[in-house]
């Protein structure tokens, strides 16, 4: 966490800069020339390509990229918060389900490392894998275990993130893998005004 703080007081600086600048050009009729003579960010010389700071910030993508990985984290954050397993949630349509856990993508190469370290053994193949549905696609998703009890699926272009591993409660109908920003997003309220639960799925206490 020490580098996400010193990411968000990063950009909190450069985002005190931005608005220097906006204000200097404001304050000088819009003209982007006669702002910068009077900044104290655009005297720097040899120090700076363009002799301005933010110019230079902006010009290589420094402050959008630093906002992408804050957001990456905040994402990470929220997910990791949020879902637990093993646990009960019920979807906004009504239907209560059992998250088993979440599976995490796993190349050809390692997967097949993992299931040596498992000492996997075609007779008993049940014990180490079993099918899921992948909701958003409707493809069939392998679903790998390892000694430890964490899960893992091939990773693919139709599959390439985490996947939450539950299944229905109300009926037999098998097990489904459903991204984890999916399982874990907000009820469209333009598309069901009327359902009052705030997520997809909730926990059921």
């Amino acid at each position: 966490m020490a580098k996400y703080d010193l990411l968000l007081e990063l950009n909190n600086v450069l985002s005190k800069i931005e608005k220097h600048c906006d204000k200097m050009i404001k304050n000088n009729n819009d003209k982007e020339s006669i702002a910068c003579t009077n900044c104290e960010f655009a005297h720097y010389g040899a120090y700076v390509e363009s002799g301005c700071v933010y110019t230079d910030i902006e010009g290589f993508g420094i402050q959008d990229m630093i906002k992408r990985i804050i957001k990456k984290n905040e994402e990470e954050i929220t997910l990791e918060r949020r879902l637990k397993f093993p646990s009960i949630y019920r979807h906004f349509k009504g239907g209560f389900y059992a998250v088993m856990g979440v599976s995490k993508k796993i190349d050809g190469n390692k997967l097949e490392e993992m299931l040596k370290t498992a000492y996997f053994d075609e007779k008993y193949i049940e014990n180490y894998r079993f099918i899921s549905r992948h909701t958003e696609t409707n493809d069939t998703v392998v679903i790998y275990k390892d000694n430890k009890g964490n899960f893992y699926h091939h990773g693919s272009d139709d599959n390439s993130t985490d996947l939450v591993i539950y299944k229905t409660l109300y009926d037999a109908t098998g097990v489904y893998s459903r991204p984890i920003e999916i399982f874990l997003s907000k009820v469209d309220k333009e598309k069901y005004p009327n359902v009052s639960q705030e997520y997809r799925f909730e926990e059921f206490k």
